[in-house]
């Protein structure tokens, strides 16, 4: 016989006072990770399908990405001496370059739009800490968006899912 409690923690009655029932930590463990989940899952999703139209742009018109990026690098030079202008490469290897990249990148970050939408859904459901985890941490890496828009759901999913109640309702 073992001495560890085979609820691991988790009684149907409170042993004692301020002890919270299995089922009220259950509930609250799921109002806290009810915002941050559907965050998660909301930022998988815009990360999937703006990467699948990138990644067929790139394929079907790259220089439609291309040439609007250095129409604005050669605005922006335009007023510098000849000196001190940002030598570009030529647009066409950069859009060759563009078809073979935007791709790769695409499928990248469609494997962490999936990701981080399957670790929004568990973290909702409580059935996948693993899945949870590994969704908060990708959207907190720098380079998957142009903004700070995946730090809010990354890093507010990872402190609810530290939390010790949270961890015990998985």
């Amino acid at each position: 016989m073992s001495s560890q409690d085979p609820n691991d923690g988790f009684r149907d009655e409170p042993e004692g006072e301020g002890e919270i029932p299995n089922n009220d930590r259950r509930e609250e463990a799921l109002r806290r990770v009810k915002v941050p989940g559907t965050l998660l899952q909301l930022f998988g999703a815009v990360c999937i399908a703006w990467n699948v139209m990138t990644g067929a742009l790139s394929l079907i018109s790259p220089q439609s990405i291309i040439n609007p990026y250095f129409d604005f690098i050669e605005d922006l030079q335009r007023n510098n001496p000849p000196d001190k202008q940002q030598k570009l490469p030529p647009r066409d290897e950069a859009i060759k370059s563009q078809q073979v990249q935007g791709p790769i990148g695409a499928v990248i970050f469609i494997i962490v739009g999936v990701v981080a939408f399957i670790g929004g859904s568990k973290m909702k459901s409580l059935s996948g800490y693993g899945w949870a985890m590994a969704g908060s941490i990708v959207t907190i890496f720098p380079g998957l968006c142009c903004c700070c828009f995946p730090l809010l759901p990354g890093i507010w999913s990872l402190v609810v899912l530290l939390n010790q109640d949270v961890k015990r309702s998985f």
